[in-house]
């Protein structure tokens, strides 16, 4: 009986003894504790971080270079054009007679110098001339706009000296500097509109009247 009891207090105050003892976790090595985690990590991120910079170098290059070729097109195409128009316009002088369509530019050119008054507004023609001028050059800026996109720039050159006899009399008839401000604005802005519209296909102010 009192072996019993002996045995019953060494289970209570000592539960190890009769129970197997479990292995202990091994404790971590030196050199896994201590080693660098973001090492791997890093070095990936480097080879992608060059990779995105030379992809992006790669895309920048190649837009730089469609760019060139584009603008290098471009200025291809537009010298053509103006090769173009400058033949039709001497092929249109052979055939044609722009003396006073010329003149007439000339003379447009030193009214209006380097003023830019802006769209003229129809309510405030008040002449007959300066009426069917504005009626000319809108049907010619009509023509000339298909022309021009067909590349039929002779046809084009012959249209703006259509509207030679409606300039002459315009200047016949009409005062451009008028006393009323509102009159002599919208009459300068009309020949104004004349100049900036036409002068695309060619500057006939700046040709020589042949004697």
């Amino acid at each position: 009986m009192k072996i019993l009891v002996i045995v019953i207090s060494l289970a209570c105050f000592s539960p190890g003894l009769l129970a197997a003892e479990e292995p202990s976790p091994s404790p971590t090595p030196i050199s896994r504790r201590y080693a660098p985690r973001s090492g791997p990590v890093r070095r990936l991120n480097y080879f992608e971080r060059k990779h995105e910079s030379e992809a992006r170098a790669e895309a920048a290059q190649a837009k730089a270079q469609a760019k060139a070729n584009h603008s290098s097109a471009a200025s291809a195409q537009a010298q053509a054009k103006a090769a173009d128009r400058a033949r039709a316009l001497s092929d249109a002088r052979r055939h044609m007679d722009f003396r006073s369509l010329i003149q007439a530019f000339k003379r447009i050119r030193n009214i209006v110098g380097d003023e830019r008054p802006g769209p003229p507004s129809p309510d405030l023609y008040r002449e007959a001339a300066e009426r069917a001028l504005a009626g000319d050059v809108l049907q010619a800026k009509q023509a000339i706009e298909v022309f021009t996109e067909a590349r039929e720039y002779r046809e084009a050159m012959e249209t703006i000296a259509s509207i030679a006899p409606s300039l002459d009399r315009f200047f016949v008839d009409v005062l451009v500097n008028c006393p009323e401000p509102e009159l002599r604005t919208n009459r300068l802005a009309l020949l104004a509109s004349i100049q900036q519209e036409f002068t695309r296909l060619a500057d006939f102010s700046e040709i020589v009247v042949e004697k």
